[in-house]
């Protein structure tokens, strides 16, 4: 906390399922939940072979620590709902709609708080689920992975020139390289097809600050970590690798705020790839109090 304004930080359902009714929060922070929370607590689905009950539990302790922070009387008035990734998609439909200097803030407000309250579902529905939002969180990410797959080679030939330097390099380091940037636009492009078009590219490509300013350009440069982990690790089952879809869009909303909770190694090494410094990222002990 500093001048007594206390630091906004999104938490991932990673955090919250070992989040206990006893966690307190620490004095320095607010909380900032993305919408993907519920998506992905509703959107939760058995594996093959696996017992209804662990399921429970699973669900069980995602929507423990969700309502911990959304009903606890220590959070009130110290949590806000995040907007999702295709809000902040959809709020900038030109790039004159960009606010380049959007850092430290977030995208959303306190006052959708009471109705996603509402929205938590209970243990029951957790575990039964929800067939409509399974639907559209599993059809995005298929789509997504799809498009990675497509993608995968290409971009590993684009990358690898010799004057665009390793493919092991964060991008953060190296977007003051035009060809980067046009690895990034090559990359919004992919996904998002006529929408992309020159104005967009244009505005990508013509500088370090303005390619990362973009959610289309925050989007497309986490895709191009992430297809360059599908391309050079070991192969990945498809429900594994698609849980990067979800790691993305906190990066994205965190992009905003600044500041990051999760134990989820994948997503910091992300963070830290496409953003930088300019996320700031905390452990579990650090932003609560965790009695035994």
């Amino acid at each position: 906390m500093r001048d007594g304004v206390r630091t906004a930080v999104v938490v991932d359902l990673n955090v919250l399922d070992g989040l206990k009714p006893t966690a307190l929060p620490r004095s320095g922070f607010d909380f900032v939940l993305g919408k993907v929370l519920y998506a992905e607590i509703l959107g939760r689905r058995l594996k093959a072979g696996q017992e209804p009950a662990l399921k429970q539990r699973r669900a069980a302790r995602g929507l423990r620590g969700a309502r911990v922070l959304v009903e606890g009387s220590e959070f009130t008035g110290r949590v806000s709902i995040g907007e999702s990734m295709e809000d902040l998609l959809f709020r900038e439909q030109r790039p004159m709609d960009v606010d380049v200097n959007a850092t430290g803030v977030i995208p959303g407000s306190s006052a959708s708080l009471d109705s996603w309250r509402e929205a938590l579902p209970d243990l029951s529905q957790a575990v039964r689920g929800d067939v409509e939002v399974q639907r559209n969180f599993n059809r995005n990410e298929r789509a997504w992975v799809d498009r990675i797959d497509l993608s995968a080679s290409q971009l590993l030939d684009l990358l690898s020139k010799p004057s665009v330097g390793g493919v092991d390099e964060r991008m953060i380091d190296r977007v003051c390289d035009s060809e980067i940037r046009g690895a990034v636009a090559w990359m919004a492009e992919r996904l998002y097809g006529d929408q992309f078009d020159d104005d967009w590219r244009a505005f990508i490509t013509s500088s370090p600050e303005s390619c990362l300013a973009a959610a289309v350009g925050r989007v497309a440069a986490l895709s191009i970590h992430y297809t360059l982990i599908r391309a050079g690790g070991p192969e990945q089952r498809l429900e594994r690798f698609a849980n990067n879809y979800r790691d993305l869009q906190y990066a994205l909303l965190a992009s905003y705020v600044g500041s990051l909770c999760t134990e989820d190694k994948g997503l910091v090494d992300a963070c830290n790839s496409i953003f930088g410094s300019a996320i700031q990222v905390y452990s579990r002990e650090e932003v609560f109090e965790l009695p035994d």
